[in-house]
């Protein structure tokens, strides 16, 4: 049977994962889409955004909403507050073509109600934010939000909760890829999963979750689960989760737990930086783990935490890290860390610039109860480096193997009280101890 074009849009129609639900379709205003508007009722089409009825959509009563945005549009999407908090769902998925919202500035499309999904749309704004969500119980999946200033960007007026953002495309955006940079106190995030995104070429940091101190302690992110992403060839560091607030002078971390796991974090500058994260349950409910991180080049180099507690650092591999300045590192336990294991790492291939406190493959300084455990720490400048401006307590370095190390394996810095670490049952190669003390 020849399948004409009436049937195969019927077809494609029938299998459209929208058809449970009454929909209704926004068109460009001058589009000329006569086809499509013939495929559905005359009563159940807009013309533009700015024709949308909201109540018709919604209407009081209902279950759910469906809008499908058809064509290109060069006008922005505001979704507003409603009364009525029943589930909308917006699809870019045309009858089989992928919608498309381009504006010169401010949101391509602003997300102000709670209770959304959203998928298979591309957006874009020139000089502002390709997508801002602003509200709780939020859905997103295979969006692009691409060549604006900002990719996709989390708000809050007071608390947001329970977003998801997966299989999406973050690229080419002048700032960060996806970002919640708050400065304001008294703000909540609560449940926040970026999970399966790809997040590629952002002329900043590819995810920064940012408070500055003026946030101060009042304002709090729990339950930030980043996973499976791919994060590439952004020009900041791949993943930045960091409170400003925790300081020598407020020591106590605000941002409980996080889950960093399974990603790809390749050629930015710099990998991961933390700081102010703490654990509701110690060493599993905020890890970093899983993770490949290769070939990044800036100060954070592989890993970087400080002022965080409860952190488990395990089973990634960090390759090839560089820097042009000290502390690039594969991982640097930096100040005022508590209860952090580092184990069971494959850190290999740092060679820093030459100076002693550049190119380590696990670095630890003015600290409290750190364990460095059972790492493959291969082919790095210095293996182990202990140093700080004060002195750390108990400290475990076991279980390691250091191999191929082109300077020192272990070093101790000026000032390091020798008495708080416990040092056994490493594996050093070659046989001969490489050991360098700084009194």
């Amino acid at each position: 049977m020849i399948k004409t074009p009436i049937i195969m849009a019927i077809l494609l129609f029938i299998a459209s994962p929208l058809q449970a639900e009454e929909f209704y379709y926004v068109i460009p205003e001058n589009a000329n889409l006569e086809e499509l508007v013939a495929q559905v009722e005359e009563n159940k089409v807009f013309k533009g955004f700015a024709g949308i009825r909201w109540q018709d959509i919604l209407p009081p009563g209902s279950e759910k909403g469906t809008l499908v945005i058809c064509g290109e549009h060069n006008e922005p999407l505001v979704v507003p507050e409603f009364l009525n908090d029943k589930a909308l769902s917006i699809s870019g998925n045309c009858f089989g073509k992928r919608g498309r919202i381009q504006v010169a500035g401010g949101g391509a499309m602003i997300l102000k109600r709670p209770h959304i999904q959203l998928e298979q749309l591309d957006l874009a704004s020139d000089e502002g934010v390709a997508l801002r969500v602003e509200n709780s119980d939020i859905s997103i999946t295979d969006v692009v939000a691409e060549n604006s200033s900002e990719g996709l960007k989390i708000v809050a007026k007071t608390e947001i909760k329970n977003i998801i953002i997966t299989d999406s495309f973050v690229k080419n955006n002048k700032i960060a890829g996806i970002l919640l940079h708050e400065t304001s106190p008294e703000k909540i995030y609560q449940n926040i999963t970026l999970s399966g995104n790809k997040i590629i070429n952002n002329g900043s940091q590819g995810i920064r979750i940012w408070f500055f101190p003026t946030a101060t302690k009042s304002s709090l992110i729990t339950n930030l689960k980043i996973n499976d992403n791919e994060v590439t060839d952004n020009k900041g560091d791949g993943i930045v989760i960091v409170h400003q607030y925790v300081d020598e002078n407020n020591p106590e971390p605000i941002i409980k737990d996080v889950e960093i796991t399974n990603n790809l974090i390749e050629r930015n500058t710099g990998g991961i930086a933390i700081r102010g994260v703490t654990s509701s349950k110690w060493f599993e409910t905020s890890k970093i783990s899983g993770n490949f991180i290769n070939n990044n080049e800036g100060v954070t180099g592989g890993i970087n935490i400080f002022w965080s507690q409860g952190v488990l650092i395990s089973e990634n591999r960090i390759s090839n890290n560089k820097t042009k300045i000290i502390d690039g590192n594969g991982v640097l336990v930096d100040h005022g860390n508590k209860h952090i294991h580092v184990k069971n790492n494959i850190i290999e291939g740092h060679l820093g610039n030459n100076i002693i406190n550049s190119g380590v493959g696990v670095m630890v300084l003015d600290n409290e109860d750190i364990v460095v455990e059972n790492n493959s720490i291969i082919g790095n400048w210095v293996g182990i480096f202990l140093g700080g401006r004060a002195p750390s307590k108990n400290i475990v370095i076991k279980e390691n193997k250091i191999t191929d190390t082109r300077n020192i394996n272990l070093y101790f810095d000026r000032g390091y009280d020798k008495d708080q670490v416990v040092f056994y049952n490493n594996k050093m190669a070659p046989i001969d101890f490489k050991l360098r003390v700084e009194n």
